[in-house]
């Protein structure tokens, strides 16, 4: 009796050891996730060029107290009212990858985020076929202390160091649109 015992655990342990193994993958909204054409958003690990069609990567998400984004906005309002140009947010009010609009000029702090996040973000442009950043990019925070500094002044930033100054509105650099998911 114990020799059957001991066969029928040894046939159990063989059974139960040999079921497939998988990983759970974690499919939440978190930086790195893909952004598509019909407004879905796919873990990178389960987008599938031949399904949907990518349009941005998921940077940043936010914990639901500030919803509202409105520094390019606000910028566009101050420009149309005194007729002055500002061509890097009229950009990016413009930018409308496969009809989807709604995208604006990010803060100073949300710029931060691409750069903490940016070994993830990196991972999902070589997925469906981003570029990787260089230079300096606008951001939608005006700078200054004085009472007209800061129709003069904005900050850019380093997507790439993380690091940012303050330049003239007048200046010329990149823009890299963003867009709240809701």
């Amino acid at each position: 009796m114990k020799k059957i015992y001991i066969i029928l655990l040894s046939i159990i342990g063989v059974i139960s050891s040999c079921t497939k193994h998988e990983d759970i993958i974690d499919t939440s909204l978190q930086p790195g996730s893909i952004l598509c054409s019909d407004g879905s958003i796919v873990h990178p690990s389960l987008f599938s060029p031949n399904e949907k069609e990518a349009i941005g990567v998921v940077f940043w998400c936010n914990d639901g107290n500030n919803p509202d984004i409105k520094d390019t906005a606000a910028i566009m309002n101050f420009a149309i009212k005194d007729s002055l140009a500002y061509p890097a947010a009229q950009k990016a009010i413009e930018y409308a990858p496969k009809g989807v609009t709604g995208w604006f000029i990010g803060s100073i702090a949300q710029n931060k985020a691409i750069s903490n996040n940016l070994e993830k973000v990196y991972s999902s442009f070589s997925i469906i076929g981003g570029t990787h950043f260089d230079g300096w990019y606008w951001s939608s925070t005006e700078d200054g202390a004085g009472k007209d500094t800061p129709k003069v002044f904005a900050l850019i930033s380093s997507l790439t160091k993380g690091r940012a100054t303050s330049t003239s509105k007048r200046n010329s650099f990149k823009i890299r649109p963003i867009i709240a998911i809701r």
